[in-house]
């Protein structure tokens, strides 16, 4: 597994049930830090309620599915852009209370270099 960092920092995502294996990473900059991505997250959900007509349920259902999607392919590279998606959908799912953040959400800020004299 691949852990993304960025300029300020990185996510990682852990299954609930396995909280030894990282499922998903994406790098935190200063275009797209944590709190971007929890409004990216609200706005998944509240798009997939308005044009789609989902419940809340379904698209729990919908994004649980992409995640353990994602957790079986785990041993083999994944593309930035689906572990970026995967972490958008763990966040929804923490927004929605099926999971709690401390269980699966790691948010590690970047290691600043020590100046060598």
């Amino acid at each position: 597994m691949t852990i993304f960092q960025g300029s300020q920092g990185s996510i990682s995502i852990f299954y609930p049930n396995d909280p030894n294996r990282i499922v998903a990473s994406a790098a935190l900059t200063k275009k797209r830090p944590y709190t971007k991505l929890i409004a990216e997250a609200n706005e998944l959900v509240e798009d997939a309620v308005r044009s789609r007509g989902l419940s809340l349920k379904k698209i729990s259902e919908m994004m649980l599915r992409a995640i353990l999607y994602q957790k079986g392919y785990n041993k083999r590279f994944i593309s930035e852009e689906d572990q970026f998606l995967t972490v958008i959908s763990m966040i929804a799912l923490v927004r929605l209370k099926v999971f709690e953040e401390e269980d699966v959400i790691l948010v590690m800020c970047r290691k600043k270099a020590r100046k060598v004299l």
